[in-house]
């Protein structure tokens, strides 16, 4: 589910497409939606955590994956690129979001997140000792993979560091 937060600074540059548009309900209602997400982001890295259950691991390798939130800063810019019409349109809205969320659900991709980035997060592409690839997101910089010794799994592939 963290990673469907990856896209929500889109909402950041929707909003300023309706304040230009005149249309501020709209530019309030999508920077509701940025802080819910942020807010939604927060609490669900809180929860895991406190709930989930700690593992122990061994990390043998970890290279960062910060450098692809550069690839989602493109996708935020272009709705105000192609600003041209309102981007009102809740259909468009809900059949691209939904095309996103089956392939985000479907996939174990855990892609960078740059709403977590601005929470003080990093992410590294990490090797365990048992052989297996995760993403390890942490808020620490890795200069020594010995620094990680315990996670929880928050999906197929994906761990957080306590």
């Amino acid at each position: 589910m963290l990673s469907l937060t990856a896209v929500c600074p889109v909402f950041i540059s929707l909003a300023y497409i309706e304040f230009k548009n005149g249309k501020h309900t709209y530019c309030y209602f999508f920077l509701f939606l940025f802080f819910v997400v942020v807010f939604f982001a927060k609490c669900v890295i809180k929860k895991s955590k406190e709930k989930l259950e700690k593992i122990p691991i061994t990390i043998t390798k970890a290279k960062t994956t910060d450098k692809e939130v550069i690839s989602f800063c493109i996708s935020y810019a272009l709705p105000i690129i192609f600003r041209a019409n309102s981007v009102s349109n809740i259909e468009t809205w809900l059949v691209a979001s939904l095309i996103l969320f089956v392939v985000l659900w479907t996939t174990d991709a855990m892609p960078a997140n740059p709403v977590l980035g601005i929470l003080g997060y990093h992410f590294y592409e990490v090797d365990s000792g048992s052989g297996v690839g995760y993403v390890l997101i942490t808020k620490k910089r890795i200069s020594n993979v010995q620094q990680i010794n315990q996670v929880v799994q928050i999906g197929e592939y994906g761990i957080l560091e306590l």
